[in-house]
């Protein structure tokens, strides 16, 4: 068996989505996440949520892939919906492929916790 935690499992499925470009205005929830990041993953900072969102389907529509926007919880979602609702006529009239992602209390308490795994 092998042993992992769940911050190291979310970012292999983002590997594997090919999502290693990660786009965030980031509070203290997500702070243990982004720090120290592996190598192969990127961190563009947005000073602004509607920013994050304005950049993750800039790159989205350039590259002809998908982003990810990581979006603070409540106060974050609030201050994107505009930059959704406004880039996201544009993403929808483009079929833009943009995964939004909040954070909230939970991932802080088990961000750490290993996930156990059999082999096969």
């Amino acid at each position: 068996m092998t042993s992992t935690t769940v911050r190291d499992a979310a970012f292999d499925v983002l590997r594997e989505y090919g999502l290693t470009t990660l786009f965030a205005n980031p509070g203290s929830t997500e702070i243990s996440l982004l720090a120290d990041l592996p190598d192969d993953l990127r961190f563009v900072l947005g000073l602004h949520e509607s920013s994050v969102v304005g950049m993750a389907t800039g790159w989205a529509l350039g590259r002809r892939e998908p982003a990810l926007a990581i979006l603070h919880t409540t106060p974050g979602l609030g201050n994107a919906v505009s930059a959704l609702d406004g880039f996201g006529i544009l993403a929808l009239a483009s079929l833009c492929p943009i995964l939004s992602v909040l954070f909230m209390g939970l991932y802080v308490q088990y961000r750490n916790r290993k996930i156990t795994q059999s082999a096969g």
